[in-house]
């Protein structure tokens, strides 16, 4: 895993050469290692300019509004638990404040069609 200085510095050069944007993970998603995340893709996206897109963990609309709101991350990648609830930004914006019920157990990515499990008809 790349310290924080380094992930900048890499993240500054590649801005440099044109890359488009920056995601971040730290591809763990224990409560601490998300809050670790955010605080290092907030760092990242204070010192380049490019989009930096977060990835990992991020499962709450308010959390997600207040990282938009209070960092300079412009973009998120939900990709397992849009897999899980294919509906769940369309219910945030009816205004269901739930939480995504994906539980990052990875299972989905051995399922025929990277379904997820709890959406397999028995």
């Amino acid at each position: 895993m790349l310290k924080e200085e380094e992930a900048i510095f890499i993240s500054k050069k590649l801005a440099e050469m044109g890359i488009d944007a920056i995601e971040v993970t730290r591809g763990n998603e224990s409560i601490k290692s998300v809050r670790e995340n955010n605080l290092g893709a907030a760092k990242i996206a204070k010192n380049i300019d490019k989009p930096v897109i977060l990835i990992g963990g991020n499962r709450e609309k308010e959390i997600l509004e207040n990282i938009l709101n209070e960092t300079e991350i412009e973009y998120f990648s939900m990709s397992r638990p849009l897999t899980c609830e294919p509906d769940l930004v369309k219910k945030w914006e009816m205004g269901e404040m739930v939480k995504a019920k994906c539980i990052s157990c990875n299972r989905c990515y051995t399922t025929p069609g990277k379904r997820c499990i709890f959406n397999l008809k028995k």
